[in-house]
């Protein structure tokens, strides 16, 4: 019997010998540290009984690790998944469903640009950001929006701190988009906040009708310290 066991880990699909190997003596479980945030890995184990007694590696799991905060500056445009209902991209949160939406949608008439994936919503749907790790009160946002028709109803912007109740969820901008059938950039200071917890970013439709639709693309979030207040405030005056 094997008192003695070598862990062999590495990202999905890696190749045995060019994971990271730990050596286990005396003990059923092992700590593996140092990796990366919303990564799959697999798990290989064998055992040893001598020096020159070894058993075969063994499949043992695969594992993704937890998603973490955000890096920001933060950009995403969803174009690095697989889209099509009901895939919908890991660490955000869909805490409101309406069927199968919100999901990530590849039809090339929806998207932004004409390629990749956009975020669709009909009726109620609701999606959340991942954690983001600076105060409330310093989000900068900026993202794309399309509108369907006027049966659509808008999109309401908010923070929350919960991704799955939204228990406390604070409103900063309800958005009636006067065009329809286009992409159009929306930019918001989250500043009106007085909380300075971190949190996440909520976007939810209001709307009565489920076969309206709006689509979602081109996220991008900062942190707006002081100093960049004024220029994006200058830059919002520019567009206006």
């Amino acid at each position: 019997t094997a008192s003695t066991m070598i862990v062999e880990y590495g990202p999905f699909g890696f190749a045995l010998g060019t994971g990271t190997q730990v050596l286990v003596s005396g003990a059923d479980s092992v700590d593996i540290t140092g990796l990366v945030a919303n990564t799959p890995y697999d798990v290989y184990v064998r055992g040893v009984c001598s020096g020159t007694d070894s058993s075969e590696w063994a499949f043992r799991t695969t594992f993704r690790t937890e998603c973490g905060e955000l890096a920001i500056p933060y950009y995403e445009n969803f174009d690095s998944y697989v889209g099509g209902s009901p895939n919908f991209p890991a660490c955000w949160y869909r805490p409101v469903m309406e069927s199968t939406y919100p999901y990530l949608t590849n039809t090339t008439s929806y998207v932004y640009n004409g390629s990749g994936n956009a975020i669709m919503f009909a009726g109620a749907a609701t999606v959340v950001t991942p954690r983001i790790p600076v105060p409330a009160n310093e989000i900068e946002l900026t993202f794309n929006l399309r509108r369907e028709g006027a049966s659509s109803g808008s999109i309401e912007v908010g923070w929350v701190s919960d991704p799955n109740t939204l228990s406390d969820f604070r409103s900063i901008a309800i958005i009636d988009q006067a065009n329809t059938g286009v992409y159009e950039e929306f930019s918001f200071a989250f500043d009106t906040l007085t909380t300075t917890d971190t949190g996440y970013i909520c976007f939810r439709q209001i709307s009565t009708s489920t076969i309206w639709y709006y689509w979602l693309d081109e996220v991008y979030i900062e942190q707006m310290l002081p100093c960049h207040r004024l220029e994006y405030y200058v830059h919002l005056m520019l567009k206006l």
